[in-house]
């Protein structure tokens, strides 16, 4: 199968091994470590997607992802986005669990393509996540699904924000190995331009991400293809090996493959993969162990199943060594493509050796170097004949550092269950030697140092990032000064690669960075720093620009929006009245014509006919005020009301308080009280009067100009009239509540709203 991601995270799969060598001895590296996926799926989920991706391929991709990844021990994230992130899961979710995988699959299931498109954000939000559940035993990956570019010209603000979040997350991917994978829908618009661009904008775009991080790129444009990436994905992210087992007809007969599984195997995952035309899901599977029992397909145990309309999918944990038999009945369209993905846990281990009496980890010119490289896992040797069998290719690529152009590839050659060789050291340098073993789509890879006599330089500190405003310049002055060679080797700095070049102009020129800005966003740029030896290390500058319009523009719309802010207040002046005390009810005087109360009712608290005196009588009644008074609202009525009613509840009858609870229970007052035409809320202020008018519900507020933040003084009285307004019999009904404030408070305009 033509390799469709051909490099496959190292620093996912594999990692660098250093090296302590002994004088005159073998020595053996470091075993390289299998470490546990956590992958992050971002997903397109904008509008435009209702025509890339009508059939919703993409939200199938993650479902046939979290059925065949290693179920023990990865970890999986889905992030939705249009202009802006929406993870769909709250977190890295394992596979273990039947049930966190249904987690999984339900959040996919509700996507809804609709919005705009703003890459930059969605993958800034997937290194975000990574980050936050950062662990050094655990690798990373990002897998972004997309059918276009970032649609935000009518904002540059967004633009460049959107801009900075994918430079941000370019270097943190770069600096974590964390490599980004994009697959783009490529698909002809109704107006007959690409989803990726007239001039293929979209695809650049994903290309840059996916290169400065370590991944690869690909566009699609038909289901078929995303099946094959997919399975190609699984086989090189998730350290799954692929095998083509068999291709059957759809011409719905009963059909029978062997499926060989070896002893090293620790899950085995049958895809049974049809086309459009195909109905997997009603077809009839049939799997069978080795020794001929039939295994019931169903979610439990040691065994899930899933099936879409053109694809199933089988796995098995801990599978049973030897051959295994796959039936398929009733499946009619086009052939039917049945593949194995294997997941191993296995490790590459090697040994080098020297020539006695060398120093340690020393080879000079024309010495013979021996190479042995056998797998193994937690220390333990692998001796499955069937592993070894099937490497594909066994080989150790000797690079000199002081001319890179001269490597030599060393075939190893299979030695019982190893692979050996060996190089003749032609010059005296330092040599990188990796060491790779090859199966159909799974690779295990090391690289080795032979020593010299010249070290290679190093950083020693963190680059500062650049800030430039647009076609203006700035220098990043003398950039040698983060570099280290402590042989004192001559060294050069050259500007490798810019994730953005549209963003800035950027080269060395002496001992200087110059960076001359082009437009208001960020990228990154990556300084090789190289020594005569031919040994090189790469450092990492941030380069953010700036365009003072711009922000000229968004201080004058804040400046307008505080403007704003302060008139509102201003304009409203004297449309409410806060009034905040201790209030005790002095009088309550009620009239209804033709009635008991006819004449008036008056029931009074006072004291000697004194009525700041009214505290002193243990009848009266008192009410804590923190009322507003505004327009629309006389909800502050019914507070005094209802408490009053409440503070009266428990006297028996025969009592004022008791008469009084009559009175405003009394179905006249009531409809005063809540159909009132007319009421008034007085009191004094400074010597002068203050009211509160109430017409028809609606409350307006009239104060004294002279008074600012008047006060309401001890023995101030405040009357509350309830009448209808009428003229004629009606006149004389009416409703007044007379309250005696007993300490100083104070009223002031006030205009929140509650």
């Amino acid at each position: 199968m033509k390799k469709m991601l051909s490099i496959i995270l190292c620093a996912v799969m594999l990692c660098s091994l250093a090296f302590s060598f002994s004088a005159g001895a073998a020595t053996v590296s470091e075993e390289k470590a299998y470490k546990p996926l956590d992958l992050v799926v971002v997903l397109d989920n904008s509008g435009s997607m209702n025509d890339s991706d009508p059939d919703r391929t993409a939200l199938a991709a993650v479902r046939m992802l979290v059925n065949m990844m290693p179920a023990e021990d990865s970890r999986v994230a889905v992030i939705g986005f249009n202009r802006n992130p929406n993870p769909l899961t709250k977190t890295l979710v394992g596979l273990e669990s039947l049930s966190d995988v249904e987690t999984i699959r339900s959040s996919v299931a509700g996507v809804v393509y609709k919005g705009g498109t703003a890459i930059g954000n969605a993958v800034f939000a997937a290194t975000e996540l990574l980050e936050a559940n950062k662990d050094p035993d655990r690798a990373k990956a990002v897998i972004l699904f997309t059918d276009g570019m970032n649609d935000l010209a009518d904002n540059p603000i967004a633009y460049s924000a959107c801009e900075e979040n994918e430079a941000s997350a370019i270097m943190w991917a770069n600096n974590n190995d964390c490599p980004i994978y994009c697959v783009g829908y490529d698909y002809i618009t109704g107006s007959g331009v690409s989803s990726m661009g007239a001039n293929g904008e979209g695809l650049k775009k994903l290309k840059n991400i996916a290169e400065s991080t370590g991944g690869k790129v690909k566009a699609i444009n038909t289901a078929a293809e995303i099946e094959q990436l997919l399975i190609e994905f699984l086989a090189d992210v998730c350290d799954l090996n692929y095998k083509t087992v068999a291709t059957i007809p759809g011409d719905g007969g009963k059909h029978e493959v062997a499926i060989n599984v070896s002893a090293s195997v620790v899950e085995a995952n049958i895809r049974i993969a049809g086309a459009d035309n195909n109905s997997i899901a009603n077809g009839k599977i049939q799997l069978f162990d080795p020794q001929g029992r039939e295994i019931e397909l169903r979610n439990s145990g040691n065994v899930r199943f899933d099936t879409d309309a053109t694809a199933a999918s089988i796995k098995v944990t801990m599978p049973a060594t030897g051959q295994w038999n796959l039936v398929v009945e009733g499946i009619t369209g086009d052939d039917i493509h049945v593949g194995l993905l294997e997941h191993f846990k296995m490790n590459l281990s090697t040994l080098l050796t020297f020539p006695e009496g060398n120093p340690p980890g020393v080879a000079y010119n024309n010495d013979t170097v021996g190479i042995k490289a056998w797998l193994s896992y937690d220390g333990v040797d692998l001796n499955d004949e069937a592993i070894y069998s099937s490497v594909t290719s066994a080989t150790a690529t000797c690079v000199p550092r002081a001319d890179p152009d001269s490597q030599k590839v060393v075939t190893l050659q299979r030695d019982g269950m190893a692979f050996t060789g060996d190089f003749v050291i032609p010059q005296d340098c330092y040599y990188d030697i990796t060491v790779r073993l090859d199966w159909d789509t799974v690779y295990r890879e090391a690289t080795l140092e032979i020593g010299s006599n010249n070290r290679p330089p190093y950083l020693n500190g963190d680059i500062p990032t650049v800030k430039v405003n647009k076609n203006k310049t700035a220098t990043l002055t003398d950039i040698y000064q983060y570099i280290t060679d402590d042989e004192n080797d001559p060294v050069t700095a050259v500007v490798s690669s810019v994730t953005s070049p549209d963003v800035a102009d950027i080269s060395v020129s002496g001992n200087d960075l110059v960076v001359t800005g082009k437009k208001m966003s960020s990228t990154v740029v990556y300084i090789d720093y190289s020594d005569d030896q031919g040994n090189t290390v790469t450092a990492t500058v941030k380069v953010r620009v700036n365009d003072p319009v711009v922000w000229i523009v968004l201080a004058l719309i804040i400046l307008l929006i505080a403007a704003i802010a302060v008139l509102v207040p201003y304009i409203s002046y004297i449309k409410s009245l806060k009034v905040k005390g201790k209030l005790y009810l002095a009088r309550v005087e009620y009239s209804e014509p033709d009635s008991e109360y006819d004449p008036p009712a008056y029931f009074d608290f006072t004291l000697n006919g004194r009525v700041e005196d009214v505290k002193l009588n243990p009848e009266a009644v008192f009410v804590n005020m923190d009322i507003f008074f505004r327009k629309k609202d006389n909800r502050n009525l019914a507070k005094l009301i209802n408490e009053i009613n409440t503070r009266f509840s428990a006297f028996p009858a025969g009592t004022t308080q008791f008469s009084i609870r009559s009175i405003l229970q009394d179905a006249h007052a009531r409809a005063l009280m809540s159909g009132a035409d007319k009421c008034a809320l007085k009191g004094s202020v400074n010597g002068a009067s203050f009211n509160v008018k109430i017409h028809k519900k609606a409350i307006y507020t009239k104060v004294n100009r002279s008074a600012e933040n008047p006060k309401i003084s001890k023995g101030d009285i405040m009357e509350i009239d309830f009448r209808k307004g009428r003229t004629g019999p009606d006149a004389s009904r009416y409703l007044k509540l007379t309250y005696y404030f007993d300490s100083p408070v104070v009223i002031r305009n006030n205009t929140r709203k509650r």
